[in-house]
């Protein structure tokens, strides 16, 4: 037990505890995936058993808004960022607060996530809607993306004002009823 005492004394000294704050949003949320464990796995800080297959998870978004609700009042949790997002929830220590991951918006699917990250980064709404592939990432990813607050911080609006203005840069306006 000093053993384990002096490891997590040693954790604790040199991570600060939002990084303890975000595993345990992650894991409670069930944002882990996947593509999580594929990529643990090539950095070899995991290993897997010859054979032993590692279960696809869909979002819960019920655990999701369940664990979100449970880490509102003990850290921050920010909106998503179209250029800094990763898959799942990442520790900012220098705001001292958890950035939203891309998989828990709704719509968003993993290949719209790898076409993102492909990309980036991104200078604007317009910039994100020339580089990405129209096939993969459609016009109702794109609106969901906005109404979570993607691009707020790239465009320097609210996110009202950039949906609206996307809105009108892809549909007609109408005169009559």
């Amino acid at each position: 037990y000093s053993l384990i005492a002096i490891q997590e004394m040693n954790l604790a000294y040199h991570y600060p505890i939002i990084y303890w704050n975000c595993a345990c949003l992650s894991v409670d949320s069930s944002a882990i995936n996947s593509l999580d464990f594929d990529n643990l796995i090539e950095e070899d800080i995991i290993s897997v058993e010859t054979g032993e297959k590692v279960a696809k998870n869909k979002m819960d978004y019920a655990k999701l808004a369940s664990a979100l609700d449970k880490f509102s009042g003990i850290c921050d949790i920010e909106l998503p960022d179209i250029n800094k997002s990763k898959l799942s929830f990442m520790p900012d220590v220098k705001k001292n607060s958890i950035l939203y991951g891309l998989k828990g918006i709704a719509k968003v699917t993993e290949p719209v996530i790898a076409e993102i990250m492909m990309h980036r980064p991104f200078e604007s709404l317009k910039d994100f809607l020339n580089k990405v592939t129209k096939r993969v990432v459609t016009k109702d990813k794109v609106i969901n993306l906005i109404k979570c607050g993607a691009f707020n911080e790239i465009e320097g609006k609210t996110t009202e004002e950039v949906l609206k203005d996307y809105i009108a840069s892809v549909c007609d306006l109408k005169k009559n009823l």
